[in-house]
């Protein structure tokens, strides 16, 4: 028929339930809102259609910081997801303020491009890399 194109089995119907339930989870456990969960999906799904495109994106934006330690890339990337609040990001990280800022400053050395420039594609590049990084 001319609309099978458009046609959505049950089947399909869940596994996109599963994955925003999946992407829902993954916002609260790291305490972000549920309205930015259809940003997150479209992200992810963006992303995930050139592993290797994304793979560049990721070591372009994050420089030497993308192969760093883990514990760099994660203090910025809740320094990011809270707004840039120092205080509340290191309550979250369990980590002393001035501890979390000073990996936050020798995460933001790391960078090809000043922070303060490229927020935006940092945070990108920082959740495309935790989707893969284990230890992120």
């Amino acid at each position: 028929s001319g609309t099978r194109g458009l046609e959505v089995s049950n089947s399909g119907c869940a596994a996109m339930s599963g994955a925003v339930s999946e992407a829902s989870k993954y916002l609260a456990e790291r305490g972000l809102s549920k309205t930015g969960a259809p940003a997150l999906v479209r992200l992810v799904s963006l992303m995930s259609q050139d592993p290797e495109a994304t793979q560049q994106f990721v070591t372009h934006t994050l420089g030497d910081l993308s192969t760093a330690e883990p514990v760099l890339r994660r203090t910025l990337l809740t320094f990011l997801s809270t707004g840039c609040n120092a205080t509340e990001a290191s309550t979250l990280l369990h980590t002393h303020r001035n501890t979390m800022l000073r990996r936050l400053a020798k995460a933001q050395e790391m960078l090809p491009r000043p922070l303060d420039e490229n927020r935006v594609h940092v945070a990108a590049a920082l959740e495309a890399l935790s989707w893969t990084a284990e230890d992120l």
